[in-house]
């Protein structure tokens, strides 16, 4: 919100370099004070210390935790195959990533083509509508049930209203920038900005455990690698300010072509399908699913098997 007065403000672009460079010495200062999560912590075997953060947490959120309560150490299985890589969900996911990241910066960099107010005006509503993007996110990420469906419908929504941006008659000038070409640039920018915070944080776990870090990492390089084309799509206002918007609105509708076939293959189908009271056990035994009443933390400890470990607590949820 406050790239477009820094801008203003600085007199050269070394200047506005170095302002919107110095904050970033915060992130090792967080680095230094913010904990690990308790799934890393399970995960590398050190049980006490996420003990001790998961009971920290509990006091900040004025929950009580049983007397006796403990993460219980994995008991180890033999044999587990690999898991296969879903193919059809990498793509997905991949549509996802190119069309998010693409339009998310490559639209900042072009709200100078979209006219309206100022530009320092234009990029703090940009950073309001980010915000409530996030927010949005933040409630999918927290209620994952329909969390790609409703991402779905509203990249539909947010693409749409910018690839309509063609529509706009030009004034007496011949632009067609203006109020009218920012909020629906603004829609589009909610819609992306929910859509950043959900694959950031809640796209991995449709991926096996132990392919998650390299096939996040190549969806990532992909994605930044196509959004050099930015600068390209963004000289294109020179023929027409909605050209640009268009495109990006394009690359939000590819985004939710691939959300929406997440939804189907991975949310939609799990709902419709039956509902078992049995799960299956590494001990070879069925065991019946814990009460709504109960948290359960599932942790991979053999990255070849999805079923190798499992820790319960009796924490209310």
């Amino acid at each position: 919100m406050s790239l477009g007065w820094l801008d203003a403000a600085a007199d050269s672009w070394s200047t506005l370099h170095l302002i919107i460079s110095v904050p970033s010495i915060l992130f090792l200062v967080m680095w230094c004070v913010i904990p690990e999560s308790p799934r890393w912590l399970i995960a590398h075997g050190r049980f006490e210390s996420a003990d001790n953060l998961l009971k920290f947490a509990a006091a900040c959120n004025r929950r009580e935790l049983p007397l006796d309560f403990t993460t219980k150490k994995p008991i180890a299985s033999a044999g587990c195959p690999r898991q296969k890589l879903p193919v059809f969900k990498v793509i997905c996911l991949q549509f996802m990533w190119i069309g998010t990241v693409v339009f998310y910066y490559g639209a900042l960099l072009n709200i100078k083509n979209v006219g309206g107010p100022t530009l320092p005006i234009r990029t703090t509503i940009a950073g309001a509508a980010e915000i409530i993007g996030m927010a949005i996110g933040l409630f999918l990420l927290l209620n994952p049930k329909h969390k790609f469906g409703i991402l779905s419908l509203l990249l539909l929504i947010g693409g749409a209203s910018c690839a309509s941006s063609f529509a706009i008659p030009p004034n007496e000038s011949g632009s067609t920038g203006g109020w009218m070409m920012l909020w629906l640039a603004i829609g589009g920018r909610i819609s992306v900005a929910c859509s950043l915070a959900v694959i950031s944080n809640g796209s991995l776990e449709l991926l096996p455990a132990d392919k998650r870090a390299v096939v996040g990492t190549a969806m990532v390089t992909v994605a930044r690698m196509v959004l050099m084309t930015a600068p390209f799509l963004n000289n294109l206002a020179f023929y027409g300010e909605s050209i640009t918007l268009t495109f990006y609105g394009c690359l939000a509708l590819i985004a939710a072509c691939g959300a929406f076939c997440l939804y189907v293959s991975a949310e939609w189908r799990v709902l419709l399908g039956p509902c078992n009271k049995k799960e299956f056990s590494p001990q070879g035994e069925s065991r019946s699913k814990p009460s709504e009443a109960e948290n359960v933390v599932c942790v991979n400890f053999n990255q070849y098997c999805i079923h190798d470990a499992e820790f319960e607590t009796n924490i209310a949820a």
